[in-house]
């Protein structure tokens, strides 16, 4: 076992904008990583990355309701639950205004690791993932994507975001940059957002269908 750096460790403050499903996530791996496996290990590290309210909620608690790491991951999510990103089901995820489409493409594989749903087939996971994409991006993508992003395989789709969200940042411009240019497309726009709509619903139909016992 190796002893985790200091500058190493995550920190949780206790604010609103903090997601406490990643930070725990992120704890796991740095642990994992440095072979910290026991209760006793993880819970002696534990207050070493919380600060200011965190910390001062934490040693309110007192010892003798955390006897094991499960019991602090348990409490820890119950007090700071209502800080969760509500944009975890995959079905309803959406692209947030100042979000790359790299970083929205990997919060949708996230959230589908996590979720009940991730063996769902990888038309449905394409279908879902351009749902959620913001209409000033999803024209680009079907532009970029040789006339239709919508033919593409679900892993080529992701793969289409993550690249052009790479190019914009190496290129310094920010969605700001492309408006213009989208407010100018917004009727295929709509077809294209149409056309998921209709495949969503036709979905649904068929994922109710298959739930029914006869």
């Amino acid at each position: 076992m190796h002893i985790i750096p200091p500058l190493s460790l995550p920190n949780f403050h206790g604010l609103t904008n903090e997601d406490p499903h990643t930070f725990l996530f992120e704890f796991e791996i740095l642990c994992r990583g440095y072979d910290y496996y026991t209760n006793d290990q993880r819970l002696k590290v534990f207050p070493l990355i919380l600060k200011g309210a965190a910390l001062r909620w934490f040693m309110s608690l007192g010892g003798n309701c955390i006897q094991a790491w499960e019991d602090m991951n348990n409490i820890f999510l119950k007090k700071y639950q209502d800080y969760c990103k509500a944009n975890e089901d995959i079905f309803a995820m959406i692209q947030w205004e100042d979000e790359s489409l790299e970083d929205y493409v990997n919060q949708f594989q996230y959230n589908l690791q996590k979720s009940k749903h991730k063996h769902l087939g990888k038309e449905i996971l394409k279908t879902l993932l351009l749902k959620g994409i913001k209409d000033k991006f999803l024209e680009l993508l079907n532009l970029i994507g040789k006339g239709d992003v919508f033919q593409l395989s679900y892993d080529d789709a992701c793969e289409l975001c993550i690249r052009y969200s790479r190019r914009i940042f190496k290129a310094g411009k920010n969605s700001r940059d492309v408006c213009s240019f989208f407010s100018k497309s917004a009727t295929r726009t709509g077809d294209i957002r149409a056309e998921i709509n209709d495949l969503l619903e036709d979905f649904k139909v068929d994922f109710i269908s298959s739930l029914m016992v006869w």
